[in-house]
Order: C-alpha cells, then sequence, then structure tokens
C-alpha cells in the first residue's frame, strides 16, 4: 500500500461522501480500516474477522460494498512470463500465467481516468498478459468500446450541430480544490489517502473473495497518489515524510510473502473441503480443556492450507499423488505417531495451519522419516500395504553414514600408523536432550530448543518488539507501562 505523502500520520480522514453513500455502517468501518493501514500492511478479510467481532461473511459484504461504490479499486493480473520473485527470504518461480490481485483504496471514489492511469502503470511495468479490473463499469477498455459504440449509433444533429458526448460527465468537468500540503487553509478541504495493496496469487478467485495478506507484499502494484483531488468538505492534512511513488521506470520488487490469499476454483475448493473433513474433529473445529487452561479455536480456512493440500492430493514429483482416502490416513497415522496429539492436548501447537500443512505435505528423502519411494508412507506401499522396499536400505545407509562420521575423528588420530590396526577411541558423550515439548534437539545444535519451539518463541519476541514500538508511538502511559516496561513476574 502506498499513501500520500500529506496524508496525517495520526489520524484516517474519511470523505462525508462516502460516509453518505455506503450502504451500511459496516462498510464505512472497514473504509476507514483500511484507510488507517500503513503502507505495505498486509490486510484481508480473514484476519479483520479474526481481529473483530463481525464476521467474515459480513466483512467480505462490506468489501463488495466498497468495490461497487469504487472506493476499493481491484486489479487481477495475470502473468505472461515465469519470473523468479522473492518470498520469505527465499527465491520462487511463479509460472506464466499465475494470476496476483493489487487493489487501491481512497475515501473519495475512483473515476475511470484514475483507473486507467493505473492500467498504464501496471503494462509499463512489463510481464502482463492479461487485466481484469473490479469494478468492471471503470475498466478502461470497456468503457472505451461503449463509447465508440454510442459514437457510431448516434445520429448527426441538424444544422452542423454537435450533440452531447459520452464524455461530458458533470463530476469530472466539476473542479474540486484542495489547499497544497502542508499548509491547508482554514475551511478547505483536506487531502485525502489513497493507498493500495498487492499480494501474489496463482489462480482465479471466486467473487466473494477480498484483497489478502498480513505483512508487505508486492510493490508490484501501480502507483496510486497525488492523481486525486479532494472534495470540499472533510478535515485539514498533515505533512509526511513518505517519499513519492516511483515512477514506472522503477524496477519491479518481488513480493515478500507468501501466505497471502490464493485464488482456487469451486472444484479446486471442493476437493479441499473434502480432505479438511478428515483432520482431527478436536483440530478441525476446536477444543478447550476441562479446566480451561488449553484452548483452540477452529481450523482456520486460509489458502496457504488449501494450497498444501492440493499440492498433497497431486504429488510434488510424479507418482506422488494421492487420493483422499490415503490423505485421510497420511493425517491420522501423523497425529498419532508424530506426536502432534500430544502437542495439541498440551498446548505446545503455536500454528495450528502449519500443524495441519505437516499432517498433510509430502516428505522428502531428508526429511525424519522421509522415503524416496513416492508410493510410501509411513513405511508401507499406499497400494498394496505391504512394507516399503526402499525404507530398509534408506535406514541402512543412515546408520552407516552414521557410523563413518563418528569413526572419522579416530581414523585421523591414527596418522602415521595407519598400517597398524587400531581400535577407535571412544566417543564424546553428548547426553541426549529434549526440547520442553518433548522433541528431541539435534546433538550439533547447542539450542534449548527444538527448531519448531525456537522459531515460535522467535516470532513471539518480534511481536513483542512491534507492541512495544507502537505503545511507545501512540499508546497512552498505562499502555506504555504494560508493555514497555520489566514484566510483574
Amino acid at each position: 500500500m502506498r499513501k500520500r505523502p500529506s496524508r496525517p500520520k495520526r489520524f484516517a480522514s474519511v470523505d462525508n461522501h462516502a460516509i453518505d453513500t455506503l450502504p451500511s455502517i459496516l462498510s464505512v468501518g472497514l473504509l476507514t480500516r483500511l484507510i488507517r493501514s500503513k503502507d505495505g500492511d498486509d490486510v484481508n478479510v480473514e484476519r479483520l474477522a479474526a481481529d473483530y467481532e463481525e464476521g467474515e461473511k459480513s466483512l467480505s459484504k462490506a468489501m463488495r460494498a466498497l468495490v461497487n461504490g469504487a472506493f476499493v479499486v481491484k486489479f487481477k493480473i495475470q502473468r505472461a512470463a515465469s519470473e523468479v520473485i522473492e518470498e520469505d527470504g527465499e527465491l520462487v518461480t511463479k509460472r506464466g500465467g499465475s494470476w496476483y490481485t493489487t487493489f487501491s483504496v481512497d475515501s473519495i471514489a475512483f473515476t475511470a481516468a484514475d483507473v486507467a492511469e493505473m492500467v498504464d502503470e501496471i503494462l509499463a511495468e512489463g510481464n502482463v498478459k492479461a487485466i481484469r479490473v473490479e469494478p468492471e463499469r471503470l475498466d478502461p477498455r470497456k468503457r472505451a468500446a461503449t463509447q465508440a459504440a454510442v459514437a457510431a449509433s448516434r445520429p448527426t444533429p441538424p444544422m452542423g450541430g454537435v450533440g452531447p458526448t459520452s464524455d461530458d460527465d458533470a463530476s469530472d468537468a466539476k473542479p474540486q480544490v484542495r489547499p497544497t500540503p502542508p499548509s491547508p487553509g482554514v475551511g478547505q478541504g483536506g487531502a485525502h489517502i489513497r493507498k493500495k495493496t498487492s499480494s501474489a496469487r496463482t489462480q482465479d478467485s471466486e467473487d466473494g473473495e477480498a484483497p489478502s495478506g498480513r505483512r508487505p507484499v508486492d510493490g508490484r502494484s501501480p502507483s496510486s497518489t497525488g492523481s486525486r483531488r479532494a472534495r470540499e468538505e472533510g478535515g485539514s492534512a498533515a505533512p509526511s515524510n513518505t517519499q513519492p511513488a516511483p515512477t514506472s521506470h522503477t524496477p519491479r520488487q518481488p513480493p515478500t510473502k507468501s501466505s497471502s490469499k490464493a485464488k482456487h476454483t469451486r472444484a479446486q475448493l471442493d476437493r479441499v473441503r473434502t480432505v479438511r473433513a478428515l483432520y482431527p474433529a478436536h483440530l478441525l473445529h476446536g477444543w478447550t480443556s476441562p479446566d480451561g487452561t488449553v484452548s483452540y479455536g477452529p481450523l482456520p480456512d486460509v489458502p496457504t492450507l488449501s494450497q498444501a493440500i492440493l499440492d498433497a492430493l497431486d504429488g510434488d514429483v510424479p507418482a506422488a499423488d494421492r487420493t483422499t482416502a490415503q490423505l485421510g490416513a497420511r493425517i491420522e497415522q501423523r497425529w498419532r505417531d508424530h506426536g502432534w496429539a500430544d502437542k495439541f492436548y498440551t498446548g505446545a501447537i503455536t500454528s495450528p495451519v502449519g500443524a495441519a500443512i505437516d499432517m498433510v505435505r509430502p516428505l522428502k528423502g531428508s526429511d525424519r522419516y522421509g522415503c524416496a519411494n513416492p508410493r510410501c508412507d509411513a513405511g508401507k506401499d499406499v497400494d498394496t500395504g505391504r512394507p516399503c522396499l526402499v525404507c530398509p536400505e534408506r535406514i541402512a545407509a543412515r546408520k552407516a553414514a552414521r557410523r563413518q562420521a563418528a569413526a572419522a575423528p579416530g581414523a585421523e588420530a591414527a596418522g602415521s600408523t595407519a598400517s597398524t590396526p587400531t581400535v577407535p577411541g571412544p566417543r564424546e558423550h553428548r547426553p541426549f536432550r529434549e526440547c520442553p515439548c518433548r522433541e528431541p534437539i539435534p546433538k550439533t545444535s547447542d539450542d534449548t530448543l527444538c527448531p519448531a519451539c525456537r522459531r515460535a518463541a522467535d516470532e513471539a519476541e518480534q511481536d513483542r518488539q512491534i507492541r512495544e514500538q507502537l505503545a511507545r508511538q501512540y499508546g497512552t502511559p498505562e499502555q506504555v507501562a504494560a508493555y514497555c516496561g520489566e514484566p510483574p513476574f
């Protein structure tokens, strides 16, 4: 998302016309929440539904009202060719033909001229095969075709007069004046906010889906700053140090977030729902311990999990595909044998979505229980039920590698006496260590936590630092004392 340089840092300004014309108070609130978001924030209906009392269905309806009123304009863009982008610090390849979505938001409704300018900027960035605009009435290509048809069917007025044209729009012709930041005059309209956000996509979504994301994402979106005039109503704006939007000559930055809402067809979503129903009931629908110390909500229906289920059904390599029943058996076995049930009922699972993905994903040969045989699950052939013929070789090879690694220091210590058979010295005693979650800690690691718990602890520390920073900037003295002081325990 990008903002105008004149956007006030601590206030969200909504144009009075938007408040008067939007059909519901929830739409006004959602528009205010989108304007309140910072540039680069990853905002979607699912995450807002988790933060507020309104349900996802109500927020989706409010988002649709913003799109219909042209306060939010969505651009669905199809890549012309494959490209390598960065997601979560890793380089990934997005195939040609895949889709992603950007959207712009403003408290003053967009016009066709605004949308045409943004479409031109998208095309100037290159690697664009197709663009879809919502609402469709603002699509400059469709408007041009409609105007050409009207012009062709209009009769010539008598006496050489010139009749009205489809471009004679009173709302476009009326001048709208605003003061130049940073010194708005008294009684004049202040600068309003124009933002945009974008997220990586792979396929088309249904009409009910909304723009999504949670963290700073794709910088590919068209610039939407500085091209709007504020109405005469509204509050004043304060100056800001925000840098101006890049021109079409600025190199496009790849997205940095992969957990954004992917686009899936109805058929794909039906396959996903069939597999989701096979997860343990407590994990799927939520569970609270009798003493109330452990509580989980329903398993979120997020695109990341949906894509993981589709990948597991289709397989990551040839012959690795699975049926719905086979995936159900895989989920049950990993829930029981990989320790997920114990972690769940003890409250050790910090990310139910991550656990659900781990229970359904295909294991690689480098994984602890992974096998190179694509038809192997838990040491058995998924088709015949017989023991896998590759697993014994895999286990033997790993044991031999461990023995060789353990014997290597003794062989080097023998030195010049290599011709004389010697017995390797005793291995260094390294006691077996466990994480508080009962997962083993790698022997080569000096950490006191397993990798999964370490990631969760790092994320919790990052959240704490963000809350502390926000409390210092915007919080009350009580909030500053609560978030920035030493804990009382």
